[in-house]
């Protein structure tokens, strides 16, 4: 996921969860109003658009708030577009084990009231280690929510290409870019114990069946193109033709769907979102 500017037009799906998610849960965050400070991290803040435009309005002025991504050009665009005096974005990989030190960043142990992440974690395959420096980040009595994807039809496709000898040799390390739950029979009890383990206590916890219907299937092409990891080791001749092998097996899962109202094909997206509200 390294092309900001294709992220942030075709992130359309990501954003209209973000939203519906914050509203929903925005009275949990307890925030200081009287001019005490607090501080909020975002993992995962991808090309900054959702933290700026959905997260910062929700907040006082107050607040320090600092986005970090694993990206390094999503952290660029970030900067470039979002970043001011009180907003600041930072290349980290949240699965690290060494990333806490203060050093290379601000980020020190114990040094958030308020974590949140939004389609992030599902990228992450040590569930623990990350959940872990979650853990070390925030400050005691202090508040994460966590949205990620359990499962979608995207990692079927994924693995149904990976087989293709085209494009085998690309896609050699597919595994790395499911989510760890999407083959998972108990998602839900695997994450809340990996949750307890570490120490969190947690106060919600939930996976909820979803649906986002792209409105034609170009839309799809641009969203597949935005968040796939694989397109940019491919050669541009072979660029398109996994794009459009990508609609076929979405077409052969019958996601594809003759609309009758617009006389044109939507594609529709059956999905689940774990969504966690925890305290330490």
């Amino acid at each position: 996921m390294n092309n900001a500017n294709l992220y942030k037009k075709s992130n359309v799906l990501q954003k209209r969860d973000a939203k519906e998610i914050i509203e929903e849960f925005s009275s949990i965050f307890n925030w200081k109003w009287d001019g005490s400070s607090d501080a909020l991290l975002d993992i995962g803040c991808g090309s900054g658009d959702v933290l700026y435009e959905l997260i910062l309005p929700k907040i006082p002025i107050n607040i320090e708030v600092i986005g970090i991504d694993i990206s390094k050009e999503m952290i660029k665009y970030a900067n470039e577009h979002y970043g001011n005096e009180y907003l600041k974005f930072y290349k980290v990989d949240i699965e690290s084990e060494m990333f806490i030190d203060g050093k290379t960043t601000p980020i020190k142990p114990e040094s958030f009231n308020f974590i949140t992440s939004f389609y992030a974690l599902h990228w992450i395959q040590n569930q623990r280690q990350a959940l872990s420096n979650i853990h070390k980040l925030l400050k005691p009595n202090g508040t994460c929510l966590l949205v990620f994807l359990v499962s979608n039809p995207i990692y079927d496709v994924y693995t149904h290409l990976s087989r293709m000898k085209k494009y085998s040799r690309y896609m050699s390390d597919v595994e790395k870019f499911i989510s760890p739950y999407h083959y998972e029979e108990k998602p839900l009890e695997v994450f809340e114990s990996t949750l307890t383990h570490v120490g969190f206590k947690i106060s919600h916890i939930e996976i909820r069946d979803q649906i986002f219907i792209y409105e034609n299937v170009d839309l799809l092409k641009y969203s597949v193109a935005a968040v796939n990891p694989f397109t940019k080791r491919m050669p541009e001749s072979l660029q398109n033709e996994f794009l459009n092998d990508y609609v076929k097996k979405i077409d052969d899962l019958n996601l594809i769907r003759f609309n009758e109202n617009t006389f044109t094909k939507d594609v529709f997206t059956p999905y689940k979102l774990m969504i966690a509200v925890i305290n330490k």
